[in-house]
């Protein structure tokens, strides 16, 4: 019976300490003055925050953050071992939604669950508590409610966690191959969700989050099997970028014009994905393999904003 209470005792305290670096953390600085010259402020405006993985470490997460006004690129936070992802910052600026991957004692297993960080204070709370994968996140325009894809109750949803009332529903089934975040319109009374019809063809949807109604906005007309993944609304609300990611392994960028109907391939590389918009909607950045570029909604322009051997993925553009 000792031996048994020593075990527990030390994996309590090993669980006790990776939640102990969950709650604030640290700050350390894998930014260099090199990378900071090769940056294109020339063509970018705002704040830029990403996620990186140190070359070499790859239990070390950084939230890094980019002001193209100040000219400064800088750490903002500092994760481990927990895997942090997804992206998405608040639409005052101050805080930053994402995904980490935890462990749930109770449970005895990890989870992706949904955080939200304060960047002033780097203080961070589960917003969607569950025994499930929570993932995806994507704010609502007024700050106070978050939709998200989860697993719960052994089905593949989209969900809406109020923040204010601290009560989270489903909204509609989708495709588990199609779980990604869905984006709001920017009036709130809408999220453009992706999944599958009878067919088993991709399709793009325009969800009221009040009624439940469905407006098909796309289907897929290719005959191998793709999805369509990294949704995001142009700041006027009047247009779509998302990857399609093919069976073969192919992701490029598309835009979707959600009066026209109308789509435009914006890139045509095979490793294109998480587009985000600039804040003037003429830009959109985005992951080539493990670095960002920009390019312009047309398709011109292309160019490279990170220079580095790390892994930068999920940027977020502050709108």
């Amino acid at each position: 019976m000792k031996l048994k209470s020593l075990i527990f005792l030390v994996l309590g305290g090993i669980v006790i300490a990776i939640f102990s670096c969950m709650e604030t953390p640290t700050a350390p600085d894998p930014a260099t003055v090199e990378e900071l010259n090769k940056i294109p402020f020339d063509k970018l405006t705002g704040k830029i925050f990403f996620r990186r993985v140190l070359d070499g470490m790859p239990d070390e997460y950084y939230f890094m953050m980019i002001d193209a006004d100040e000219h400064t690129f800088k750490e903002i936070a500092y994760f481990y071992p927990n895997v942090p992802a997804n992206l998405a910052i608040s639409p005052d600026g101050t805080s930053i939604l994402f995904s980490l991957y935890v462990f749930k004692g109770v449970m005895q297993s990890f989870y992706w669950q949904m955080y939200v960080m304060t960047i002033a204070d780097r203080k961070i709370q589960n917003v969607t508590p569950s025994y499930s994968d929570d993932s995806y996140g994507s704010w609502s325009p007024d700050g106070k409610k978050i939709s998200f894809w989860s697993n719960r109750n052994f089905e593949s949803a989209i969900w809406m966690v109020d923040l204010e009332k601290d009560t989270s529903y489903s909204l509609v089934k989708v495709a588990r191959d199609a779980r990604t975040r869905a984006p709001w319109t920017p009036d709130g009374e809408s999220i453009i969700v992706s999944g599958t019809n009878s067919a088993d063809k991709a399709i793009l949807f325009r969800l009221n989050v009040t009624t439940l109604e469905k407006d098909t906005l796309l289907t897929s007309e290719l005959s191998e099997y793709v999805v369509y993944k990294h949704l995001s609304i142009s700041p006027d609300g009047n247009r779509l970028a998302f990857s399609t990611a093919h069976l073969d392994g192919i992701w490029e960028i598309w835009t979707l014009d959600l009066n026209s109907g109308t789509t435009f391939q914006v890139t045509s590389e095979d490793s294109d994905w998480h587009p985000v918009w600039s804040p003037d909607g003429e830009w959109i950045m985005f992951n080539r393999g493990y670095l960002l570029y920009i390019i312009k909604a047309d398709g011109k322009d292309l160019t490279q904003v990170t220079h580095s051997d790390h892994i930068d993925q999920y940027p977020s553009w502050l709108p």
